[in-house]
């Protein structure tokens, strides 16, 4: 039969974040083969994939050599509220890489991005910053008593430094292997530079000078298969209006020599942009009906 579901019925929340549990153990190295079947032989590279992975925060204890200590040990998620994330996209950013060498096996490694925000949480084993979706909540406070209830810009909140001093770069929302560099993203703030063989979180990364210390970059790249290019995006946004720039990088990952290599487009309104695609000669964003006073 066909399942139903009442407009009253309140939603099933232990089956939505079931697939949100901090994972406690990085893995360094795995050599895997397959318990069923095999790989095919002309299988071969490395799939990079990134999203958000510590949702209870601090829980992944530092080196013993660390200076700082947490006074409190890892947690399971729900046992220590004040620790939890509020919403599962601000949980900090972890990258999976599972590399095909095309002799039968699978190497897998897992580790979190070690931002700033994630290295000092996890030294004090507690949570220190809020997400992009958390500063409403901070009251009359905020801004020097200016508080999130009077007629301030929204966006400034929650999507710009401004107001918020306790926004982390989660870097959590995509990964990109380009000109033997691998990037987590995170449309909020800057990428992070990775090691692409130990993962290795080696910074913050302004693309050879391409953004500035305080530039966003979208969450979002597009491969250009014909030109053997990668996009880039960036989002620089206000009340009324938002300062759209795409970027093309060619395979050394440098700005290609038309135009500077990058386009940029003012786009009417508040552009709530996190996804797009390219054609022959352009690329396509769809831009929600956003009002943001």
């Amino acid at each position: 039969g066909e399942a139903s579901v009442s407009p009253g019925s309140a939603p099933d929340m232990d089956a939505f974040t079931n697939g949100y549990k901090t994972v406690f153990d990085e893995q360094l190295c795995k050599v895997c083969s397959p318990t069923d079947g095999a790989l095919p032989e002309d299988l071969v590279g490395t799939y990079f994939r990134s999203g958000p992975a510590m949702f209870s925060a601090g829980s992944i204890v530092p080196p013993r050599t660390s200076y700082v200590q947490p006074k409190q040990p890892p947690v399971p998620d729900g046992k220590d509220m004040d620790r939890m994330v509020k919403h599962p996209f601000e949980g900090d950013g972890a990258v999976l890489a599972v590399t095909f060498p095309g002799d039968g096996t699978v190497t897998s490694r897992f580790r979190f991005v070690r931002t700033a925000g994630f290295t000092n949480e996890r030294k004090q084993g507690k949570k220190i910053y809020k997400g992009m979706d958390s500063t409403r909540e901070m009251g009359s406070s905020v801004g020097n008593g200016q508080g999130n209830d009077l007629n301030l810009p929204m966006f400034r909140h929650h999507l710009q430094p401004g107001l918020n001093k306790k926004r982390k770069n989660t870097s959590n929302t995509r990964s990109i292997y380009w000109g033997k560099r691998l990037l987590t993203l995170w449309e909020g703030g800057l990428p992070y530079k990775l090691d692409a063989l130990s993962l290795d979180t080696e910074g913050r990364s302004q693309l050879g000078g391409v953004l500035k210390e305080q530039d966003p970059l979208g969450g979002k790249a597009v491969y250009d298969s014909k030109k053997n290019r990668m996009l880039l995006f960036q989002n620089i946004q206000d009340a009324g209006s938002s300062d759209l720039t795409v970027m093309e990088f060619n395979s050394k990952f440098r700005p290609v020599s038309e135009g500077g290599g990058k386009a940029t487009a003012t786009v009417k309104g508040f552009g709530a942009l996190s996804d797009f695609g390219v054609t022959d000669n352009y690329s396509v964003f769809i831009q929600p009906p956003v009002t943001a006073k």
